[in-house]
């Protein structure tokens, strides 16, 4: 629980800085706009397709998790936290870079934005691993 908490407040705060370093310098006051999101039609679901996506993934779950308890010979709990945080708050995709890339035309601005997240995830990282090692 506590993982999970710290996570949600490292998001928040990791958003705060990331508008105030990057908000005004990447798009000027006159240029916003507010958000716009484009949305895919809608269809009524399909509850035969969603049981067996569901039942799939639980399976595939259960798998991984009897595969899960070799794994932790070879890694320890910190070492698997700090892979978790380096994973979860690296560069999202390269569809992210690429509508960076395409909103603010600029490549030196995607390329600050890439090397931020790389930066961050790497040194969270480093610090969560710190941390759970002197706990776990």
């Amino acid at each position: 629980m506590l993982v999970i908490l710290g996570i949600l407040l490292y998001v928040v705060v990791l958003m705060t800085i990331v508008s105030k370093v990057f908000g005004r310098r990447l798009v000027p006051e006159t240029a916003r706009s507010g958000m716009i999101m484009e949305l895919p039609p809608y269809h009524k679901p399909h509850w035969k397709h969603i049981a067996k996506e569901a039942l799939l993934k639980a399976w595939d779950i259960f798998k991984r998790a009897l595969l899960g308890r070799a794994m932790t010979s070879a890694v320890s709990k910190a070492e698997a936290l700090a892979f978790m945080c380096a994973c979860t708050f690296n560069i999202p995709c390269v569809m992210v870079l690429s509508t960076t890339y395409r909103e603010s035309h600029s490549l030196k601005w995607t390329a600050r934005i890439a090397a931020f997240y790389v930066c961050g995830a790497l040194i969270l990282a480093c610090i969560v691993y710190h941390i759970a090692v002197l706990f776990v």
